[in-house]
């Protein structure tokens, strides 16, 4: 039996034994999902809500990042807000982090939901390049082989030179008609 295949048997079996609802189904499996993740483990969101990738919206960078998951996202798993939006403010605050902080992706999992968590900086881009599946999951596995503090190093230099290297938008950039439902903080 695989990973998944465990996991949701074993959301099944404690909605049994605790009467509970599907709703408490959905609930225990996203925990466990974020924890196989985190042990690099193969995840699939299924029935879950869409995590929310949040990004510097004027960042050269973080919109080719956006504008690269676009593109091989082809489920449309993913939903977005810039980090300069209300709603990016709301989720941050929820989980005490600075929205004035614009040098960190972060992907919210589970948004809005009890068990909502966050991942920043490489742990979310390599979260996002494993959603792609194909040739991105390998990658993504082997990148978190790389111990997260040297990969958050590169990151964080990257970040600090990114409207450098990348330029800047003076307001944030409109998605095109055909994504447009996808933004969330339009």
């Amino acid at each position: 039996m695989g990973k998944l295949q465990t996991l949701s048997f074993r959301a099944e079996q404690n909605c049994r034994v605790t009467g509970n609802s599907a709703e408490s189904r959905n609930l225990f499996l996203h925990l466990q999902v974020a924890d196989a993740y985190r042990q690099g483990d193969k995840v699939f969101l299924g029935d879950m809500p869409p995590p929310i990738l949040l990004y510097d919206g004027v960042c050269g960078l973080c919109n080719r990042f956006v504008q690269f998951t676009l593109h091989h996202d082809r489920r449309a798993t993913f939903r977005f807000a810039a980090l300069q939006s209300p709603l990016a403010s709301q989720i941050l605050a929820r989980h005490s982090v600075s929205p004035s902080d614009l040098d960190t992706v972060y992907v919210v999992l589970n948004p809005s939901q009890p068990d909502e968590s966050l991942l920043a900086r490489s742990d979310a881009v390599l979260f996002v390049l494993h959603q792609f599946g194909g040739l991105w999951r390998p990658a993504a596995l082997a990148f978190r082989l790389v111990p997260r503090a040297l990969r958050n190093w590169v990151y964080r230099l990257v970040a600090r030179n990114r409207y450098q290297l990348f330029g800047r938008y003076d307001t944030c950039p409109l998605p095109s008609e055909s994504t447009r439902a996808r933004f969330l903080d339009l």
